[in-house]
């Protein structure tokens, strides 16, 4: 059975599915954001107030990555929290 779909329809859903793709790629693994995410704070000077939203949209990750991150973060020793949402290297 041969179905046959016009190509404004085909253009459409291949532009959708190149676009579902690209933003899959730019996700990055779960298993290496909070490393990602704990090497850039160790790379920032002392005393550098960085926010959650700035981590979150920098590493394009979820809230709870980044939350992770910045508790684990703490529990070492680079950052500490300042205020909800502001955190600072130390």
């Amino acid at each position: 059975m041969n179905i046959t779909i016009p190509d404004d329809i085909a253009i459409s859903l291949m532009n959708q599915i190149a676009r579902a793709l690209s933003q899959a790629a730019q996700q990055p693994v779960d298993g290496n954001i909070r490393s990602r995410l704990i090497e850039y704070l160790q790379e920032q000077p002392r005393g550098t107030v960085i926010t959650h939203g700035g981590l979150k949209e920098r590493f394009n990750c979820s809230t709870s990555h980044v939350s992770n991150a910045l508790l684990q973060a703490k529990k070492i020793g680079f950052v500490e929290m300042t205020k909800r949402g502001l955190w600072q290297r130390i």
